[in-house]
């Protein structure tokens, strides 16, 4: 079964690989760079309050990016701290069965 679903894994990779087209580089690129900074997700909160239908969405939307600023700060000390933990406990197996054999 996994070996299946990485032939298909696969198969699927090369293809989207081959509608590769140069002149399409820059749109990609530069659709990836609004991302990086949230910028595409405010700008599209931003048009949302325009349209009354989606205001309150928008709004949400807004409200939810600003916290995740907010708490952003807070929880990558949490993060950087948790992360040699959890490699000790996930190597904890593999230290004792190195050490007993």
């Amino acid at each position: 079964m996994l070996d299946t679903l990485l032939r298909l894994d696969g198969e699927l990779l090369l293809s989207i690989q081959s509608l590769h087209q140069p002149w399409l580089d820059p749109v990609v690129s530069l659709y990836t760079m609004l991302g990086d900074a949230g910028l595409m997700w405010i700008a599209l909160s931003l048009a949302m309050l325009i349209w009354k239908p989606t205001r309150r969405a928008g709004g949400t939307a807004l409200l939810a990016l600003a916290l995740g600023l907010l708490s952003l700060g807070s929880v990558i000390p949490l993060a950087t701290f948790a992360a040699p933990l959890l490699a000790m406990v996930c190597l904890l197996p593999v230290l004792l069965e190195y050490g007993a054999g």
